[in-house]
């Protein structure tokens, strides 16, 4: 799990312990926590998300929706709950091992997910970027 170097110590302890009460039966279990420089950027339908220098998504939303036309050929959900899922196009799309886990990088390919989530308020800022900002940082 990665948390925001910028985010209280409190802070990143309760989304540590909101994970393992209401997201464990989906991500299961976190086995190494990493405290790093979290980036997150959106603009338009363009998306940026890295943490430290092992994980980041570059990615943009398909910007005429059409993976989401054809539904028997998406063969992935999302990991939570969210409103109006958008699949994405990942420029990149890497995580550099570590914790038993393997390296792996993808490029050019609609494996991610634009959604809101987290305060219902959220919506009305009509980016989830700033969602997932206020759940690392609150």
């Amino acid at each position: 799990m990665y948390l925001d170097e910028n985010a209280s110590a409190g802070r990143r302890d309760a989304l540590l312990g909101w994970l393992q009460v209401h997201a464990a039966d989906t991500l299961g279990s976190i086995v190494a926590t990493h405290v790093t420089p979290v980036r997150l950027r959106a603009d338009g339908d363009d998306y940026l998300l890295r943490a430290g220098e092992d994980l980041e998504l570059d990615m943009v939303a398909m910007p005429d929706r059409s993976c989401c036309t054809m539904p028997e050929n998406r063969w992935y959900e999302p990991l939570a709950s969210v409103r109006e899922a958008v699949v994405g196009k990942s420029r990149s799309c890497s995580f550099a091992g570590g914790e038993g886990q393997p390296r792996w990088s993808y490029m050019d390919a609609n494996n991610a997910f634009v959604a809101a989530f987290g305060r219902p308020e959220a919506a009305a800022e009509g980016c989830c970027v700033e969602s997932s900002r206020a759940a690392l940082t609150q």
